[in-house]
């Protein structure tokens, strides 16, 4: 896989994750037990349409995320 921040790489990250024994929670609501788990954050810059993009790619995979604006 190469690295290259790209939206299709991206989502190569998300099928990724949506295989593995992790569990995706959001910023502010994980578990106490911090075993297997992934916090996905985005700090939004630039632009809210991309922003929009990667929601709909991690909707697909059944990802959470929290995104900081």
């Amino acid at each position: 896989m190469n690295c290259n921040f790209t939206l299709k790489h991206y989502e190569e990250i998300c099928n990724i994750i949506a295989k593995s024994q992790y569990k995706v929670c959001f910023f502010n609501n994980c578990s106490s037990d911090f075993r297997n788990i992934l916090i996905l954050r985005h700090d939004v810059d630039l632009s809210l349409e991309q922003s929009i993009k990667l929601a709909k790619i991690e909707n697909k995979y059944n990802i959470k995320s929290t995104f900081f604006i």
